[in-house]
C-alpha cells in the first residue's frame, strides 16, 4: 500500500499523519473511559497534537523533534490562551451576540500572535518564523474552542479542563512523534485494524473510570454497618 501511495505522488508525510489520526483518536477514548481525563474532545486534541508534530518537523522529514515542537507550540497556546482570558474577562459583560464576541476575541488572538512573530523577528527566533500559515490558522482557532469553554464553566473548571486537555495532547504526541513507533506504523500500516476491536471494547465498558476510584475510594472502602 505504502508504495502504491509513493509512486502516485503522495508524501510519506501525508501517509503518516493520515495514520496517525485515528490513533490518537482512539487515545483520546481510552483516556475519557477508562481513565476519566477530561479533554477538549476529540477533534481540538487532534487539533493540538499535529500543531504539536507540525512545529517539531525539519523540512522534507517525517519526523517531529518533540523538544522543539513542544517548545514552541506551548509558546504560541499561551499566547493564545492568554489573550482569550483577557478579552474575555473584558467583554464578557458587553451586550453583544455571540459571534460578534468571538469574532473580537479572534482578533485580538491574532493580533497577539502577530505580535509574537514581530518578536521573533526581531530577535530571530527562527523556530516560531517558520511556521506555515495553516498551522497559524489552527492555533488562532482554538480562541473558539477556548471561549465557549468559558462561557459554560467557571475561571477555575476551565483552566482545570484546558490543563488536562493539553496534557492528553502532549501524551499523543510524544507517542506519534516517537521514530520507532512512526517506523513501525509505516512498516506495518495495516495494524492500524486493531483499532476497531480496541475502540469497540472501550464503548462496551460498564465500570468506573480510574479517575473516579480515586474521587469515590471513601465510599468504596467504607464497611456497611452491621
Amino acid at each position: 500500500m505504502q508504495e502504491l501511495l509513493l509512486n502516485n505522488g503522495i508524501e510519506k508525510s501525508t501517509i503518516v499523519l493520515l495514520l496517525m489520526l485515528p490513533i490518537v483518536a482512539t487515545m483520546v477514548g481510552i483516556s475519557r473511559h477508562i481513565i476519566g481525563m477530561r479533554s477538549l474532545g476529540i477533534y481540538l486534541t487532534l487539533i493540538i497534537t499535529f500543531i504539536f508534530f507540525e512545529l517539531g518537523v525539519t523540512d522534507g522529514s517525517i519526523y517531529s523533534d518533540t523538544l522543539t515542537g513542544f517548545k514552541y507550540g506551548f509558546i504560541l497556546m499561551f499566547i493564545v490562551f492568554l489573550s482569550v482570558i483577557v478579552s474575555y474577562q473584558v467583554i464578557k459583560d458587553w451586550t453583544l451576540h455571540y459571534y460578534p464576541k468571538l469574532s473580537l476575541i479572534i482578533t485580538i488572538s491574532s493580533l497577539a500572535v502577530l505580535s509574537l512573530i514581530l518578536t521573533a523577528a526581531i530577535f530571530s527566533l527562527n523556530g516560531i518564523l517558520k511556521i506555515n500559515v495553516f498551522t497559524l490558522i489552527l492555533i488562532v482557532g482554538l480562541a473558539e474552542k477556548f471561549m465557549s469553554i468559558f462561557t459554560r464553566k467557571s475561571l477555575r473548571a476551565s483552566l482545570f479542563i484546558t490543563f488536562e486537555g493539553i496534557l492528553l495532547a502532549s501524551l499523543c504526541y510524544l507517542l506519534i512523534s516517537w521514530s520507532s513507533f512512526i517506523e513501525l506504523i509505516t512498516e506495518y500500516p495495516y495494524a492500524i485494524i486493531l483499532l476497531f476491536p480496541i475502540n469497540y471494547a472501550v464503548g462496551r465498558l460498564r465500570m468506573l473510570r480510574l479517575s473516579e476510584y480515586f474521587r469515590f475510594w471513601s465510599i468504596l472502602t467504607e464497611e456497611e454497618p452491621k
